[in-house]
């Protein structure tokens, strides 16, 4: 079944490629009609050029994929402008918004991407405004017909079962783990003097300092200081809420006092005001965490330990007593895979320190403190317990019931959605270029 977001990600690869990955103008023509909507042959290039970038062993059959893919695109915004399906613009912006962020982190600045596509951002806001509104129809639609298709557990035993023992795949040593942490809190004097330095710059900017240079600088947010602490444009409700609630606020061009958010303290510039949406750029002063802070929370943790040794409290107990990892604690301590969400922690996903400390313990053991990076770039510190582990294994229904059922619930979405085109084809006009209709993955629009 094509992947969720598949179809954002198909119509907004025509921006990171375009006439730049074709090197030369490619004779056009129609390969394929769905209903009113046509497939061009430029549009199946430049996916397959972007295909063979990512894996040079892509063969040419692969233009029959991505025509399927298209093909079924178009019948899903078909429909769902006929069932009235509705995407608002805040949503279009948003997703554009975040592709652009994205295209223009690779190249460097606005500047260089701009310069790159020899337009500028708003224009090529415009060019595929419509491509992205189509995607998140197609998606709105293909959710509607198989998105809430599951699998019963007597579905996934049959599923598993009827799979080659040849076909089964490897998965790798895993472990359940369970942590309390200990984020380093700053010390009043370290506050102080991050303030003093925002307000510093802040007098500096006033008196006619050049802003993107400060930020290049100074500010130590590493996503936006190369760009002059340009954030580029922002939707209501991503940006933190003190953030947001001075930024959305601010005219044209000013600059705020400090403003003080978990990050540290941020002096803001909204560059343009559009209401729901801002162009905003910002300096981040961080306060400092000092040797003394950390050591602080690695004894906090050694003595936390000791409590649940002597068993004068329960690890699931001081997870809600001391922890101050809020992801984790909402769900009683229990880690996930980052990139799994499951609770199976595979250790090839773990940091060096948590894998050494898992992979040499023994279930039930709770590990030293361990040193780990937050989201925001700080270190925090943290004690582990190992509730499980499995090694090294061939997949099976009682290690990994979990993947097994949304590879099968993935299945039965996929046959879902062809026996949907089946039904609906009828519905419409169907043709494909005659060079195409060899093509297998096509045959069941025929």
């Amino acid at each position: 079944m094509i992947q969720k977001n598949n179809f954002l990600l198909l119509a907004f690869l025509l921006l990171l490629c375009g006439d730049k990955a074709l090197g030369q103008t490619v004779a056009d023509k129609i390969l394929a009609i769905v209903g009113d909507k046509i497939i061009l042959q430029s549009e199946i290039e430049v996916l397959f050029i972007q295909a063979k970038s990512t894996n040079p062993a892509t063969p040419a059959s692969y233009r029959c994929d991505l025509l399927q893919q298209k093909m079924l695109e178009k019948m899903l915004i078909t429909q769902a402008l006929r069932d009235s399906l509705q995407i608002s613009e805040g949503e279009v912006e948003s997703n554009l918004d975040r592709r652009i962020r994205y295209f223009v982190s690779m190249l460097g600045s606005k500047e260089k991407f701009e310069a790159y596509y020899k337009k500028s951002i708003e224009e090529m806001k415009d060019q595929f405004r419509d491509e992205i509104r189509d995607g998140l129809l197609a998606q709105q639609m293909q959710s509607t017909i198989a998105g809430s298709v599951k699998c019963a557990p007597v579905e996934v035993k049959n599923y598993f079962n009827a799979l080659p023992l040849d076909s089964l795949p490897m998965f790798g040593a895993s472990a359940e783990l369970v942590e309390i942490a200990r984020i380093p809190k700053v010390s009043s004097l370290q506050d102080s003097l991050a303030l003093a330095k925002c307000k510093d710059l802040r007098l500096k900017l006033l008196n006619g300092s050049d802003f993107a240079l400060l930020a290049k600088l100074n500010s130590q947010d590493p996503g936006s200081a190369k760009n002059g602490g340009d954030l580029g444009e922002m939707e209501r409700g991503v940006l933190v809420p003190e953030f947001e609630s001075v930024a959305f606020v601010l005219r044209d061009n000013e600059l705020s006092e400090p403003v003080k958010t978990d990050f540290g303290y941020h002096l803001i510039q909204t560059l343009k005001n559009l209401g729901n949406r801002i162009k905003v750029r910002h300096i981040l002063i961080k306060p400092e965490i000092t040797t003394d802070d950390a050591i602080d929370c690695i004894n906090q943790l050694d003595s936390i330990k000791k409590e649940i040794i002597k068993k004068t409290i329960l690890f699931e107990d001081a997870v809600q007593k001391y922890s101050d990892e809020s992801n984790s604690k909402s769900m009683n301590g229990i880690l996930t895979d980052l990139q799994t969400g499951q609770i199976k922690y595979e250790l090839s996903s773990m940091d060096a320190d948590l894998r050494k400390a898992v992979d040499a313990g023994q279930i039930g053991d709770i590990t030293d403190p361990l040193v780990y990076s937050q989201p925001n770039g700080d270190n925090a510190f943290r004690i582990v317990l190992i509730k499980n582990k499995t090694p090294e294994h061939r997949a099976n229904l009682i290690n990994d019931y979990q993947r097994i059922q949304e590879v099968a619930s993935q299945d039965k979405q996929q046959k879902a959605m062809q026996n949907w085109v089946k039904d609906s084809k009828v519905k419409y006009y169907i043709w494909v270029d005659d060079e195409y209709k060899s093509c297998e993955t096509l045959q069941q629009w025929f």
